[in-house]
């Protein structure tokens, strides 16, 4: 599987074209030999082979060797995942010397995790899970630097966040002073019921089967909780609880 492409010397030129190839496992290997013929036939001069050069450390000397110790002048990185940037970068001939200030500072990530410890609704989005498109377009409102999404996703793997599901809740639709109120007259009312009369408790619920929740990210030890429409899906059940015995009485379709 090729995942990056490293040219070396003038871009114009194009000297040498060295692809790396990446293989996860043995049911890749016609896909590796195609990846290499592939790579061959659009100019490449020589290969690199994580199955023959396991470890980094000798990919980036085997680099250095088929430059002349120089190193490579471009990295297309094509994978996406953050070990294979760092590699390229450290194989890279100026170490990104002239590359200017690196984008991701401690101000950007400690922006980073206060957009992932809430959600994009409370930034105006309708919606309440965030995607790494997502977290880059309100990063760049909110700090100004723009960033692309595989920055992102470098970045919260720096921050330990991970990609979960989020826990529903529901909430009571009452002001707290409106429910207060309403929970004092009715312990009043229960108090001073008369003799001969009974009262209970009673509530009803639809169990339902809820919409899907879609995953989000979070931080370590953090489980974001999404409130749920509690549309009615499935059965019905009605309950009644005794206020002097305790006993529950209670009713349902199935």
């Amino acid at each position: 599987m090729v995942v990056c492409l490293v040219i070396t010397h003038d871009i114009e030129g194009c000297a040498e074209i060295l692809q790396e190839k990446w293989r996860e496992n043995s049911q890749l290997e016609p896909l590796r030999i195609m990846t290499g013929y592939l790579a061959r036939t659009w100019g490449a001069t020589a290969t690199v082979s994580v199955e023959d050069l396991p470890t980094a450390e000798a990919r980036l000397a085997r680099v250095r060797e088929l430059t002349g110790e120089r190193g490579a002048d471009v990295v297309f990185e094509m994978s996406g995942a953050p070990y294979a940037f760092a590699e390229g970068e450290a194989g890279l001939r100026d170490h990104r010397e002239d590359n200017g200030y690196p984008k991701v500072t401690d101000e950007l990530r400690e922006a980073l995790v206060a957009l992932v410890r809430g959600s994009p609704e409370d930034h105006g989005w309708a919606r309440p899970t965030w995607t790494q498109e997502l977290l880059a377009r309100q990063l760049s409102q909110a700090t100004g630097v723009r960033v692309s999404t595989s920055t992102v996703a470098r970045t919260l793997a720096d921050v330990g966040a991970r990609w979960g599901m989020a826990r529903p809740t529901v909430e009571c639709p009452w002001a707290p002073a409106v429910k207060g109120r309403r929970v004092r007259g009715i312990e009043k009312l229960v108090a001073t019921l008369p003799a001969g009369e009974e009262a209970f408790y009673e509530d009803e619920v639809d169990i339902h089967l809820n919409p899907r929740i879609g995953r989000d990210w979070m931080l370590p030890g953090e489980q974001k909780t999404v409130l749920t429409p509690g549309q009615n899906a499935k059965h019905y059940l009605a309950g009644a609880l005794h206020t002097r015995t305790g006993k529950v009485f209670w009713v349902g379709n199935g």
